[in-house]
């Protein structure tokens, strides 16, 4: 399997009843907070150091 390079595709990987549920949840998202923007990473917030390229 390649690895998402969009939330869109990411969202695409998983089973159709999950994929509307993480939609509902994004648009949720993106109506509370319209200028958040969005981006697909693999590194967790208390890995940030700079060093996982994040």
């Amino acid at each position: 399997m390649d690895t998402p390079t969009s939330v869109d595709s990411y969202i695409a990987t998983f089973p159709a009843t999950t994929q509307a549920i993480l939609q509902e949840l994004r648009s949720f998202i993106q109506d509370l907070v319209p200028e958040a923007t969005q981006k697909v990473s693999y590194c967790f917030g208390w890995r940030r150091t700079g060093l996982c390229g994040c």
